[in-house]
């Protein structure tokens, strides 16, 4: 990561503690070097905000194509380590960029569900995670974000202040997780099922 990241970081880091009263729970549990593929519950725009700034080391994103467009914000997103990914197209080449960067010993983190929730709770996941804790071979770690709904729903350009709280799971391989919540195939959708179960866990959320 580059030097627009750490004061990107820097910068937002007090915000979120101050004004959105960030705080984490089991961050330690995050692999402070090697891959790991970190999923999460997305509610927010804020969501990627409060992940890298509670991760302890810097984070990759795969976000959607769109967000791309405006060519300005565009290159804070790149700069920041985001990686485009044209949804609902089997975008291979995003899909490859974010396996080396795994391979590399990078952390990158995914929302499985695609979209905003509209309401705050667990959506439908993509198959996407699922592939690529396959193909990378490297640890997944859970993460489940609450507040961030309350403070930036869909519809609304400015946070409110809030209470924002992230819990980390524990790093996993696949194989681990499959064998946590079985489904009886080891497959990529059976990679997220298993993932979405632990998110919900974390969250405290029933099926």
């Amino acid at each position: 990561m580059g030097a627009v990241y750490f004061i990107t970081r820097s910068v937002l880091r007090p915000l979120t503690w101050t004004y959105l009263g960030l705080r984490s729970r089991g961050s330690d549990r995050i692999p402070r070097r090697g891959g790991v593929l970190i999923v999460a519950n997305h509610c927010s725009h804020l969501d990627p905000v409060v992940l890298g700034c509670s991760a302890g080391r810097p984070l990759s994103f795969l976000a959607r194509a769109t967000l791309f467009k405006p060519k300005p914000f565009a290159w804070l997103l790149r700069k920041l380590g985001t990686i485009p990914l044209a949804q609902g197209q089997g975008d291979r080449g995003a899909i490859d960029l974010a396996v080396n960067l795994l391979r590399e010993g990078r952390a990158l983190a995914i929302f499985p569900e695609g979209t905003r929730s509209h309401d705050g709770r667990l959506g439908e996941a993509k198959g996407g995670a699922g592939l690529l804790a396959l193909r990378a071979g490297v640890p997944i770690l859970p993460a489940h974000i609450a507040g961030t709904h309350q403070s930036m729903p869909r519809g609304v350009s400015f946070p409110r202040p809030g209470r924002v709280r992230v819990h980390w799971g524990e790093p996993l391989t696949a194989e681990e997780l499959i064998r946590r919540h079985p489904t009886g195939a080891k497959s990529a959708r059976a990679v997220v099922h298993a993932l979405m179960e632990e998110i919900r866990a974390l969250g405290g959320e029933d099926a």
